[in-house]
C-alpha cells in the first residue's frame, strides 16, 4: 500500500499569487549576473521558500512564466511546487479620483500550454497604439517598453480572448473558471488610491 502524500490531511499552504521574474515586461528591478538575468538566484529564493504556489506575473505577456517553469524545472527538477500563469493588464477605464486605469490579473490554470498562450495573448486586442501608423494592435505586436507602458485592454477584448482559446462556452462564469480567474490588483489600482513599496533587495519582484 503506498504511503498517502499528506499523512495530516488537510493542511494550510502559502500562495504567491504575484510575483515578476528576471525579464519582465515593465520595471524589471532584478540584479544581473554577467550581463544576464540571475535566475540561479530567482530560483533558490522560490526553492527555499515556504510557498507552495508562486504565480509568475507579466505584463500584457505570458513569457516570464515560460521562462521560469523553465528555468526552475531544469534546476530543481524533483521539486513539486506549483507554478501559475498571471496576465497583468490595464483595462481602458478609469474610476479613482487619481484618473488611474484599472489592473486586471488573469491567472490561468496550469497546465496552460505554450500553444494556449500564444493563442490568447495573439487574440487579445490593445486599446493603445503603435508605429507610425498609430494601428491598434494585439498584446503579441507589443515589442517596445513605451508598447507596453501605454497599452491597455477593454472588457470586450478579454472576452473574445477567452472564447477564442477555450471554446465560446468560456463566456459563461462556471466554464471560465475551469481555465482562469479574474481578479483586481490587492493595490486598488484604478479603483482607489494606495501606495506600494518596492521589492526587498534580491527578492522576487511582486
Amino acid at each position: 500500500m503506498t504511503a498517502p502524500r499528506f499523512p495530516r490531511g488537510s493542511e494550510w499552504r502559502k500562495w504567491d499569487m504575484h510575483v515578476h521574474a528576471p525579464g519582465t515586461k515593465l520595471n524589471d528591478c532584478y540584479q544581473q549576473k554577467d550581463g544576464q538575468p540571475d535566475w540561479d538566484q530567482f530560483c533558490q529564493i522560490i526553492h527555499e521558500s515556504d510557498v507552495a504556489v508562486v504565480a509568475i506575473a507579466d505584463y500584457f505577456s505570458l513569457d516570464g512564466y515560460f521562462t521560469a517553469v523553465e528555468k526552475y524545472q531544469a534546476a530543481y527538477p524533483d521539486d513539486d511546487k506549483l507554478f501559475l500563469p498571471n496576465l497583468e493588464l490595464r483595462l481602458n477605464v478609469a474610476v479613482n479620483r487619481a484618473d488611474q486605469e484599472v489592473n486586471l490579473h488573469l491567472i490561468f490554470r496550469a497546465p496552460l500550454t505554450r500553444e494556449q498562450a500564444d493563442k490568447f495573448i495573439g487574440r487579445l486586442n490593445t486599446e493603445g497604439t503603435t508605429g507610425a501608423t498609430r494601428a491598434n494592435v494585439t498584446c503579441a505586436d507589443l515589442s517596445t517598453k513605451q508598447d507596453f507602458e501605454s497599452a491597455t485592454v477593454s472588457l470586450a477584448s478579454i472576452e473574445e480572448a477567452i472564447k477564442a482559446t477555450f471554446g465560446q462556452d468560456a463566456s459563461y462564469r462556471l466554464e471560465r473558471q475551469q481555465h482562469l480567474l479574474v481578479v483586481a490588483s490587492a493595490k486598488g489600482d484604478g479603483i482607489r488610491a494606495a501606495g506600494s513599496g518596492g521589492p526587498a533587495e534580491g527578492a522576487p519582484q511582486r
